[in-house]
C-alpha cells in the first residue's frame, strides 16, 4: 500500500508522513473522536497509523500505543467528520469539536511535497478552505493568495479558468481554420487543467494566464487586465478574454513536434506534422504536394485521409517517433513501398 493521508480539520493543511518527513511539525497530529472526548496525540507514519504519545481515551478506542486508522475502521468516520485529525501545532483543547471542519483526502498523500511549499504553508498558518489548499498544491495559485479563498472564490476561479480555456479554443479554431483547406469540427481544444492563472504583481485580484509548462517568469503571456475575481463573493468579470487569447497565442506560436516527409518512387506524397504549443494544444497537419494544408485532431484521421495501408502506417509512426526524439525536430524522409503495377490482361 502506498502513502495516503488527510488534511487538518482546523487549518486545511497537510498531515505529513513521518517515514519520509521525520521531525517535521506536520507529522505531529491529534486524533479527536467521540465528540472530542477521545483525544489521541501522536505521530502519523503515512500508512494510516499513529504512534501514540499522550492520550485521553473515550469509547471509540481503548488504550494502545499504536492507532491503526484503517484497521480500526476509522477512515469512514474521518470522511464523515465523526473523527477529526488536527495538526498538533494548531490544536487548542478549547476548540469546539463540532465547529472544527472535516479532514479530507490530502492530494500529496502526505509524502509528495517539497520543503518550499510546506514552508509557505507554515508561513500562512491555515487555508480558509480545502479547495484553496488544493489549488495551491496543484500550483494553480500562490500559497498566500489561495489561503484566503472562500469556497465561492475557489468556484469562481475554476469558472474563470473554464472561460479562459474556451476563449483560447475559439481563437485557435479561428486561426487554424483560416490556414487550412476546409473547416475542422468544433471540439474542446484546451483543457483548463493546463492553465495557470497568475495574480498580477500589483497585489490586486487581476490575473495573467500561462501554460502549465511555462516556468520562466518572463513568459507571463497575457495582459494584466485579463479578469478579476471579487474575493469574498466569487464573482468574476472577464472583459478582456478575447484580447487575452490573441496575446497568449501570439506569444506561444505552435511548433512542429515531429515532421515526416512521405515519398513514393521518388515523388513527394505529403508532409505530416504534429503541431503543438506551450499551452499543450495539439493537432496534426498534412501538407500535400500542391501546398494545401489539411488539419486533423488525431493521427488516425490523417492516416485515413492519406489512404495508407497498415505497413505504410507503421512506417509513418516509426518516422514520427524518430523525428520527435531528435532535439532539433528535423524533417525525416521515409520512402513508401512502390505501388505494384496493375496486372495486364
Amino acid at each position: 500500500m502506498g502513502f495516503f493521508s488527510w488534511t487538518c480539520a482546523k487549518t486545511n493543511m497537510p498531515i505529513m508522513a513521518s517515514t519520509s518527513w521525520a521531525g517535521h511539525p506536520f507529522t505531529k497530529v491529534v486524533l479527536l473522536a467521540d465528540g472530542g472526548r477521545t483525544v489521541v496525540k501522536g505521530t502519523y507514519d503515512g500508512y494510516g497509523r499513529m504512534q501514540v504519545g499522550d492520550a485521553q481515551w473515550g469509547d471509540t478506542l481503548t488504550r494502545r500505543s499504536l492507532v491503526d486508522i484503517v484497521g480500526h475502521r476509522l477512515s469512514g468516520k474521518i470522511n464523515k467528520g465523526e473523527v477529526k485529525l488536527v495538526l498538533a501545532k494548531y490544536y487548542d483543547p478549547s476548540d469546539d469539536f463540532q465547529s472544527l471542519g472535516r479532514s479530507r483526502n490530502e492530494p500529496g498523500q502526505g509524502h509528495f511535497h517539497n520543503e518550499g511549499f510546506l514552508g509557505q504553508c507554515q508561513k500562512v498558518g491555515s487555508f480558509a478552505t480545502y479547495e484553496g489548499y488544493c489549488l495551491a498544491f496543484e500550483g494553480q495559485l500562490p500559497v498566500d493568495f489561495a489561503a484566503r479563498l472562500s469556497a465561492k472564490d475557489a468556484a469562481g476561479f475554476e469558472k474563470l479558468k473554464h472561460k479562459v480555456a474556451k476563449a483560447l479554443t475559439d481563437e485557435r479554431m479561428r486561426r487554424v481554420n483560416a490556414a487550412v483547406d476546409g473547416q475542422l469540427p468544433e471540439r474542446k481544444w484546451f483543457s483548463d487543467s493546463w492553465l495557470v492563472l497568475v495574480p498580477a504583481k500589483d497585489g490586486g485580484n487581476a490575473f495573467k494566464v500561462r501554460g502549465r509548462d511555462i516556468y520562466d517568469e518572463e513568459n507571463d503571456h497575457a495582459t494584466d487586465d485579463l479578469a478579476r475575481i471579487d474575493v469574498g463573493s466569487g464573482r468574476i468579470s472577464a472583459p478582456a478574454l478575447s484580447k487575452c487569447a490573441r496575446d497568449v497565442l501570439d506569444a506561444c506560436p505552435p511548433t512542429a513536434g515531429s515532421q515526416v516527409k512521405l515519398v513514393r518512387d521518388g515523388e513527394p506524397l505529403a508532409v505530416v506534422r504534429d503541431m503543438t504549443s506551450a499551452l499543450c494544444d495539439k493537432w496534426v497537419e498534412v501538407i500535400d504536394p500542391e501546398g494545401c494544408t489539411h488539419a486533423f485532431w488525431r493521427i488516425e484521421e490523417a492516416v485515413a485521409h492519406l489512404g495508407l495501408d497498415d505497413r505504410e502506417r507503421h512506417l509513418l509512426y516509426n518516422a514520427r517517433g524518430q523525428s520527435y526524439e531528435d532535439r532539433k525536430k528535423r524533417l525525416v524522409t521515409v520512402e513508401m513501398p512502390s505501388l505494384e503495377a496493375a496486372p495486364t490482361m
